[in-house]
Protein backbone atom coordinates (compact mmCIF):
# COMPACT_ATOMS: atom_id res chain seq x y z
CA UNK A 1 0.00 0.00 0.00
CA UNK A 2 1.04 3.68 -0.05
CA UNK A 3 2.63 3.30 3.39
CA UNK A 4 4.90 0.53 2.01
CA UNK A 5 3.20 -2.16 4.11
CA UNK A 6 3.34 -5.51 2.26
CA UNK A 7 0.47 -7.99 2.69
CA UNK A 8 0.89 -11.62 1.57
CA UNK A 9 -1.91 -14.23 1.63
CA UNK A 10 -0.83 -17.90 1.59
CA UNK A 11 -2.81 -20.93 0.29
CA UNK A 12 -3.25 -22.23 3.86
CA UNK A 13 -5.13 -19.05 4.82
CA UNK A 14 -2.31 -17.38 6.73
CA UNK A 15 -1.95 -13.63 6.15
CA UNK A 16 1.44 -11.98 6.63
CA UNK A 17 1.94 -8.21 6.86
CA UNK A 18 5.46 -6.73 6.80
CA UNK A 19 5.83 -3.12 7.97
CA UNK A 20 8.58 -0.66 6.90
CA UNK A 21 9.84 -0.57 10.50
CA UNK A 22 10.77 -4.26 10.23
CA UNK A 23 7.83 -5.46 12.31
CA UNK A 24 5.84 -8.49 11.10
CA UNK A 25 2.24 -9.54 11.82
CA UNK A 26 0.94 -13.05 11.05
CA UNK A 27 -2.79 -13.88 11.18
CA UNK A 28 -3.55 -17.60 11.30
CA UNK A 29 -6.74 -19.43 10.27
CA UNK A 30 -7.28 -20.56 13.89
CA UNK A 31 -7.64 -16.92 14.97
CA UNK A 32 -4.16 -16.38 16.44
CA UNK A 33 -2.41 -13.09 15.74
CA UNK A 34 1.38 -13.08 16.18
CA UNK A 35 3.10 -9.70 16.11
CA UNK A 36 6.92 -9.59 16.03
CA UNK A 37 8.56 -6.17 16.34
CA UNK A 38 11.91 -5.30 14.80
CA UNK A 39 13.71 -6.26 18.03
CA UNK A 40 12.24 -9.79 17.88
CA UNK A 41 9.81 -9.27 20.79
CA UNK A 42 6.78 -11.49 20.07
CA UNK A 43 3.19 -10.85 21.15
CA UNK A 44 0.64 -13.61 20.52
CA UNK A 45 -3.09 -12.84 20.85
CA UNK A 46 -5.48 -15.80 20.98
CA UNK A 47 -9.17 -15.88 19.94
CA UNK A 48 -10.25 -16.03 23.61
CA UNK A 49 -8.47 -12.71 24.32
CA UNK A 50 -5.48 -14.25 26.09
CA UNK A 51 -2.08 -12.67 25.33
CA UNK A 52 1.46 -13.92 25.64
CA UNK A 53 4.53 -11.70 25.39
CA UNK A 54 7.94 -13.25 24.75
CA UNK A 55 10.68 -10.64 24.64
CA UNK A 56 14.01 -11.13 22.93
CA UNK A 57 15.71 -10.58 26.30
CA UNK A 58 13.95 -13.56 27.90
CA UNK A 59 11.10 -11.70 29.59
CA UNK A 60 7.78 -13.57 29.58
CA UNK A 61 4.33 -12.32 30.55
CA UNK A 62 1.03 -14.17 30.14
CA UNK A 63 -2.27 -12.35 30.66
CA UNK A 64 -5.71 -13.93 30.59
CA UNK A 65 -8.68 -12.31 28.89
CA UNK A 66 -9.88 -11.01 32.27
CA UNK A 67 -6.54 -9.28 32.85
CA UNK A 68 -5.18 -11.75 35.40
CA UNK A 69 -1.41 -12.03 35.31
CA UNK A 70 -0.33 -15.65 35.33
CA UNK A 71 3.38 -14.91 35.52
CA UNK A 72 5.73 -12.02 34.84
CA UNK A 73 9.34 -11.02 35.37
CA UNK A 74 11.01 -9.44 38.43
CA UNK A 75 10.83 -5.65 38.48
CA UNK A 76 14.60 -5.31 38.57
CA UNK A 77 15.27 -7.41 35.45
CA UNK A 78 17.74 -5.56 33.24
CA UNK A 79 17.28 -5.46 29.48
CA UNK A 80 20.48 -5.16 27.48
CA UNK A 81 19.33 -3.29 24.37
CA UNK A 82 20.22 0.13 22.92
CA UNK A 83 18.76 3.22 24.55
CA UNK A 84 16.24 5.31 22.68
CA UNK A 85 18.67 8.25 22.44
CA UNK A 86 20.31 8.67 19.04
CA UNK A 87 23.87 9.96 19.08
CA UNK A 88 25.82 9.95 15.82
CA UNK A 89 29.57 9.55 15.57
CA UNK A 90 31.20 13.02 15.28
CA UNK A 91 31.97 14.38 11.83
CA UNK A 92 35.44 15.43 10.62
CA UNK A 93 37.38 12.68 12.39
CA UNK A 94 34.43 10.33 12.11
CA UNK A 95 31.22 10.57 10.13
CA UNK A 96 28.12 8.44 9.67
CA UNK A 97 24.78 8.43 7.97
CA UNK A 98 21.71 9.15 10.07
CA UNK A 99 18.82 6.96 11.08
CA UNK A 100 15.56 7.24 12.89
CA UNK A 101 15.53 6.39 16.59
CA UNK A 102 13.85 3.15 17.60
CA UNK A 103 10.07 3.32 17.95
CA UNK A 104 8.68 3.90 21.42
CA UNK A 105 6.72 0.66 21.37
CA UNK A 106 3.76 -0.64 19.43
CA UNK A 107 1.62 -1.79 22.34
CA UNK A 108 1.91 -2.68 26.01
CA UNK A 109 0.78 -5.13 28.68
CA UNK A 110 -0.54 -3.90 32.01
CA UNK A 111 -0.07 -5.80 35.27
CA UNK A 112 -3.05 -5.36 37.59
CA UNK A 113 -2.12 -3.06 40.52
CA UNK A 114 -1.84 -4.66 43.94
CA UNK A 115 -1.67 -2.62 47.19
CA UNK A 116 -0.99 0.52 45.19
CA UNK A 117 1.73 -0.99 42.99
CA UNK A 118 1.23 -1.22 39.23
CA UNK A 119 3.43 -2.05 36.28
CA UNK A 120 3.25 -1.65 32.50
CA UNK A 121 5.61 -3.51 30.17
CA UNK A 122 5.95 -1.86 26.75
CA UNK A 123 6.92 -3.94 23.75
CA UNK A 124 10.11 -1.91 23.21
CA UNK A 125 11.44 -3.17 26.56
CA UNK A 126 10.48 -0.17 28.70
CA UNK A 127 8.77 -0.78 32.05
CA UNK A 128 6.67 1.78 33.92
CA UNK A 129 5.91 1.26 37.60
CA UNK A 130 3.71 3.14 40.08
CA UNK A 131 4.17 2.93 43.86
CA UNK A 132 1.87 3.54 46.84
CA UNK A 133 3.80 6.71 47.81
CA UNK A 134 3.00 8.31 44.43
CA UNK A 135 6.34 7.68 42.78
CA UNK A 136 6.45 6.69 39.11
CA UNK A 137 9.54 4.83 37.86
CA UNK A 138 10.28 4.24 34.17
CA UNK A 139 13.16 1.89 33.28
CA UNK A 140 14.39 1.93 29.69
CA UNK A 141 16.07 -0.82 27.71
CA UNK A 142 19.55 -0.20 29.11
CA UNK A 143 18.55 0.11 32.75
CA UNK A 144 18.32 3.92 32.96
CA UNK A 145 15.71 4.68 35.62
CA UNK A 146 13.62 7.87 35.63
CA UNK A 147 11.86 8.52 38.94
CA UNK A 148 9.05 11.08 38.99
CA UNK A 149 8.06 12.25 42.48
CA UNK A 150 4.56 13.45 43.44
CA UNK A 151 5.78 17.08 43.43
CA UNK A 152 6.81 16.73 39.76
CA UNK A 153 10.57 16.48 40.37
CA UNK A 154 12.38 14.01 38.11
CA UNK A 155 15.61 12.11 38.73
CA UNK A 156 17.43 10.01 36.13
CA UNK A 157 19.81 7.33 37.36
CA UNK A 158 22.27 6.18 34.71
CA UNK A 159 23.57 2.58 34.92
CA UNK A 160 26.71 2.29 37.05
CA UNK A 161 28.33 0.45 34.12
CA UNK A 162 28.60 3.71 32.14
CA UNK A 163 27.73 1.76 29.00
CA UNK A 164 27.85 2.97 25.41
CA UNK A 165 24.74 5.11 24.72
CA UNK A 166 24.10 3.89 21.17
CA UNK A 167 23.95 0.74 19.09
CA UNK A 168 27.15 -1.27 18.69
CA UNK A 169 27.72 -2.53 15.12
CA UNK A 170 29.29 -5.78 16.27
CA UNK A 171 29.03 -7.42 12.84
CA UNK A 172 31.72 -5.16 11.37
CA UNK A 173 34.56 -6.41 13.59
CA UNK A 174 35.38 -8.99 16.24
CA UNK A 175 37.21 -7.50 19.22
CA UNK A 176 38.97 -9.88 21.60
CA UNK A 177 37.89 -9.79 25.23
CA UNK A 178 39.99 -7.51 27.43
CA UNK A 179 41.18 -8.40 30.95
CA UNK A 180 38.90 -7.28 33.76
CA UNK A 181 41.75 -5.35 35.43
CA UNK A 182 45.33 -4.15 34.90
CA UNK A 183 47.84 -2.46 37.20
CA UNK A 184 48.72 1.21 36.92
CA UNK A 185 51.45 1.46 34.27
CA UNK A 186 50.79 -2.04 32.94
CA UNK A 187 50.34 -2.36 29.19
CA UNK A 188 46.80 -2.99 27.95
CA UNK A 189 46.63 -4.49 24.46
CA UNK A 190 43.45 -4.31 22.36
CA UNK A 191 43.27 -6.82 19.51
CA UNK A 192 40.66 -7.90 16.99
CA UNK A 193 39.75 -8.63 13.40
CA UNK A 194 37.81 -6.48 10.94
CA UNK A 195 35.24 -7.82 8.48
CA UNK A 196 33.90 -6.90 5.05
CA UNK A 197 34.50 -3.45 3.57
CA UNK A 198 36.09 -1.86 6.65
CA UNK A 199 38.82 0.60 5.59
CA UNK A 200 40.15 1.80 8.93
CA UNK A 201 40.16 1.18 12.68
CA UNK A 202 40.25 3.65 15.59
CA UNK A 203 40.80 2.51 19.19
CA UNK A 204 40.18 4.98 22.01
CA UNK A 205 40.09 4.78 25.80
CA UNK A 206 39.05 7.07 28.65
CA UNK A 207 38.55 6.97 32.41
CA UNK A 208 35.00 7.62 33.64
CA UNK A 209 33.55 9.87 34.60
CA UNK A 210 35.95 12.73 33.85
CA UNK A 211 39.05 11.49 32.00
CA UNK A 212 40.34 12.68 28.62
CA UNK A 213 39.87 10.52 25.51
CA UNK A 214 43.14 8.82 24.48
CA UNK A 215 43.62 7.53 20.93
CA UNK A 216 45.65 4.36 20.57
CA UNK A 217 48.33 3.78 17.94
CA UNK A 218 46.63 1.13 15.80
CA UNK A 219 48.78 -1.36 13.90
CA UNK A 220 47.27 -3.60 11.22
CA UNK A 221 48.32 -6.86 9.62
CA UNK A 222 45.76 -7.63 6.92
CA UNK A 223 42.46 -8.07 8.75
CA UNK A 224 43.96 -8.20 12.27
CA UNK A 225 44.67 -5.09 14.33
CA UNK A 226 46.09 -4.21 17.72
CA UNK A 227 46.62 -1.08 19.84
CA UNK A 228 48.39 -0.54 23.18
CA UNK A 229 47.65 1.71 26.15
CA UNK A 230 49.27 2.49 29.50
CA UNK A 231 47.47 4.39 32.24
CA UNK A 232 49.38 6.42 34.80
CA UNK A 233 46.57 6.60 37.34
CA UNK A 234 43.94 4.30 38.85
CA UNK A 235 40.42 4.48 37.53
CA UNK A 236 37.54 2.85 35.70
CA UNK A 237 38.51 2.65 32.02
CA UNK A 238 36.28 2.34 28.98
CA UNK A 239 37.82 1.09 25.73
CA UNK A 240 35.96 1.63 22.45
CA UNK A 241 36.77 0.40 18.94
CA UNK A 242 35.45 2.22 15.86
CA UNK A 243 35.66 1.12 12.24
CA UNK A 244 35.64 3.34 9.16
CA UNK A 245 33.70 2.26 6.08
CA UNK A 246 33.76 3.79 2.56
CA UNK A 247 32.55 7.42 2.35
CA UNK A 248 33.93 8.06 5.86
CA UNK A 249 31.06 6.21 7.56
CA UNK A 250 32.22 5.43 11.09
CA UNK A 251 30.62 3.06 13.61
CA UNK A 252 31.45 1.94 17.14
CA UNK A 253 31.74 -1.85 17.26
CA UNK A 254 32.96 -2.53 20.82
CA UNK A 255 32.76 -1.00 24.30
CA UNK A 256 34.59 -2.80 27.13
CA UNK A 257 35.37 -1.97 30.75
CA UNK A 258 38.75 -2.40 32.44
CA UNK A 259 39.65 -1.47 36.03
CA UNK A 260 43.05 0.19 36.33
CA UNK A 261 44.80 -0.20 39.70
CA UNK A 262 42.65 0.06 42.80
CA UNK A 263 40.24 2.95 42.22
CA UNK A 264 37.36 4.14 44.38
CA UNK A 265 33.95 2.54 43.89
CA UNK A 266 32.23 3.86 40.76
CA UNK A 267 28.95 5.43 41.82
CA UNK A 268 25.80 5.63 39.70
CA UNK A 269 25.48 8.74 37.56
CA UNK A 270 22.38 10.61 38.75
CA UNK A 271 20.94 13.54 36.78
CA UNK A 272 18.22 15.92 37.92
CA UNK A 273 15.70 16.39 35.11
CA UNK A 274 13.77 19.64 34.76
CA UNK A 275 11.09 20.63 32.21
CA UNK A 276 12.57 21.74 28.90
CA UNK A 277 13.73 25.33 29.57
CA UNK A 278 13.53 26.61 25.99
CA UNK A 279 16.07 26.57 23.17
CA UNK A 280 18.29 29.42 24.38
CA UNK A 281 18.52 28.15 27.97
CA UNK A 282 19.20 24.59 26.71
CA UNK A 283 22.04 25.89 24.54
CA UNK A 284 23.58 27.75 27.47
CA UNK A 285 23.25 24.60 29.57
CA UNK A 286 25.22 22.53 27.03
CA UNK A 287 27.92 25.20 26.67
CA UNK A 288 28.25 25.22 30.46
CA UNK A 289 28.54 21.41 30.49
CA UNK A 290 31.25 21.54 27.79
CA UNK A 291 33.37 23.95 29.80
CA UNK A 292 32.72 22.16 33.10
CA UNK A 293 34.07 18.95 31.53
CA UNK A 294 37.10 20.78 30.13
CA UNK A 295 37.78 22.50 33.45
CA UNK A 296 37.89 19.17 35.30
CA UNK A 297 40.92 18.13 33.24
CA UNK A 298 42.43 21.65 33.39
CA UNK A 299 41.78 22.37 29.74
CA UNK A 300 41.27 25.88 28.38
CA UNK A 301 37.62 26.96 28.27
CA UNK A 302 36.06 27.78 24.89
CA UNK A 303 33.67 30.59 24.02
CA UNK A 304 30.47 30.61 21.95
CA UNK A 305 30.98 32.28 18.55
CA UNK A 306 28.00 33.90 16.78
CA UNK A 307 28.94 32.51 13.36
CA UNK A 308 29.32 28.97 14.71
CA UNK A 309 26.02 29.38 16.60
CA UNK A 310 24.43 30.29 13.25
CA UNK A 311 25.95 27.28 11.47
CA UNK A 312 24.82 24.98 14.31
CA UNK A 313 21.25 26.32 13.95
CA UNK A 314 21.33 25.69 10.18
CA UNK A 315 22.58 22.14 10.73
CA UNK A 316 19.85 21.56 13.31
CA UNK A 317 17.15 22.78 10.92
CA UNK A 318 18.54 20.45 8.24
CA UNK A 319 18.21 17.48 10.61
CA UNK A 320 14.68 18.46 11.62
CA UNK A 321 13.69 18.79 7.96
CA UNK A 322 14.93 15.25 7.29
CA UNK A 323 13.58 13.86 10.56
CA UNK A 324 16.83 12.02 11.24
CA UNK A 325 20.09 12.58 13.12
CA UNK A 326 22.77 12.97 10.45
CA UNK A 327 25.98 14.84 9.67
CA UNK A 328 24.70 15.52 6.14
CA UNK A 329 21.79 17.48 4.71
CA UNK A 330 19.53 16.08 2.01
CA UNK A 331 21.87 17.78 -0.51
CA UNK A 332 24.88 16.03 1.03
CA UNK A 333 26.29 19.16 2.68
CA UNK A 334 28.12 18.89 6.02
CA UNK A 335 29.40 21.32 8.64
CA UNK A 336 32.70 21.76 6.80
CA UNK A 337 30.90 22.94 3.68
CA UNK A 338 28.88 25.50 5.66
CA UNK A 339 31.94 27.03 7.34
CA UNK A 340 33.96 27.09 4.10
CA UNK A 341 31.12 28.57 2.03
CA UNK A 342 30.69 31.38 4.57
CA UNK A 343 34.47 31.95 4.73
CA UNK A 344 34.46 31.71 8.51
CA UNK A 345 37.82 32.30 10.26
CA UNK A 346 38.26 28.68 11.35
CA UNK A 347 40.73 26.29 9.74
CA UNK A 348 39.40 23.23 11.59
CA UNK A 349 35.82 22.33 12.55
CA UNK A 350 34.04 19.28 13.91
CA UNK A 351 30.51 18.41 14.91
CA UNK A 352 28.52 16.42 17.49
CA UNK A 353 24.84 15.69 16.82
CA UNK A 354 22.21 13.88 18.88
CA UNK A 355 18.54 13.29 19.55
CA UNK A 356 17.71 12.43 23.15
CA UNK A 357 14.79 12.42 25.51
CA UNK A 358 16.14 15.16 27.80
CA UNK A 359 18.73 17.88 27.31
CA UNK A 360 20.41 16.70 30.54
CA UNK A 361 21.13 13.27 29.00
CA UNK A 362 22.53 14.71 25.78
CA UNK A 363 25.86 15.80 27.25
CA UNK A 364 26.06 12.65 29.40
CA UNK A 365 25.56 10.51 26.29
CA UNK A 366 28.21 12.36 24.30
CA UNK A 367 30.70 11.92 27.15
CA UNK A 368 30.14 8.14 27.07
CA UNK A 369 31.17 7.97 23.41
CA UNK A 370 34.94 8.23 22.87
CA UNK A 371 34.70 10.20 19.62
CA UNK A 372 32.26 12.75 21.02
CA UNK A 373 34.23 13.03 24.27
CA UNK A 374 37.39 13.70 22.22
CA UNK A 375 35.56 16.48 20.37
CA UNK A 376 34.36 18.09 23.60
CA UNK A 377 37.75 17.94 25.32
CA UNK A 378 40.17 18.55 22.40
CA UNK A 379 42.98 21.03 23.18
CA UNK A 380 42.89 22.90 19.87
CA UNK A 381 39.33 24.27 19.94
CA UNK A 382 38.94 28.00 20.52
CA UNK A 383 35.18 28.46 19.98
CA UNK A 384 31.92 26.53 19.84
CA UNK A 385 28.43 26.93 18.45
CA UNK A 386 25.43 25.08 19.91
CA UNK A 387 21.84 24.75 18.70
CA UNK A 388 19.03 22.89 20.51
CA UNK A 389 15.33 22.40 19.79
CA UNK A 390 12.47 20.33 21.15
CA UNK A 391 10.52 18.43 18.48
CA UNK A 392 8.71 15.11 18.09
CA UNK A 393 8.79 14.48 21.87
CA UNK A 394 12.61 14.62 21.77
CA UNK A 395 15.43 17.10 22.24
CA UNK A 396 17.65 17.59 19.18
CA UNK A 397 21.13 19.07 19.50
CA UNK A 398 24.13 20.14 17.42
CA UNK A 399 27.57 21.22 18.63
CA UNK A 400 30.02 22.81 16.16
CA UNK A 401 33.61 23.20 17.39
CA UNK A 402 36.08 25.50 15.67
CA UNK A 403 39.79 26.33 15.82
CA UNK A 404 40.33 29.96 14.85
CA UNK A 405 43.14 31.04 12.52
CA UNK A 406 46.33 32.61 13.93
CA UNK A 407 46.09 31.23 17.41
CA UNK A 408 48.41 28.80 19.16
CA UNK A 409 46.03 26.04 20.35
CA UNK A 410 48.44 24.87 23.07
CA UNK A 411 49.15 28.24 24.62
Amino acid sequence: DRRKNVRTTYPDGRINVTFPSGAIEDRFPDGRIVFTDRRKNVRTTYPDGRQELRMATGRRVTIRADGTVLHSVPADTRVEEPVRDTIREPVAATRSDGGRPPPRGEGSLRIIPSNGYGKIIVLDGTTRETFPDGRRVETDRLGQRITTWPDGKKELRMPAAYGYPGELKTGLATVDRLPDAVDVGEELTVTGQIHGEVEGVNVMAFLVPDGDAIEGDVRRAEQRFHARFRFGEAGHCRVQVQVVLPKARTYTVSHQSVIVGNPDVLEDEVLEIVPYPGDEAAQLFLIDRINASRKRIRRRLISPHPELMHVARIRLEEMLAQGIVSHYSMAGLDVGWHTTYRRLPFHRVSENVARTRFVETMHAGWMLSAGHRANILAKHWTHVGVAVAEAEESVWGVQVFGQRFNRNPLR
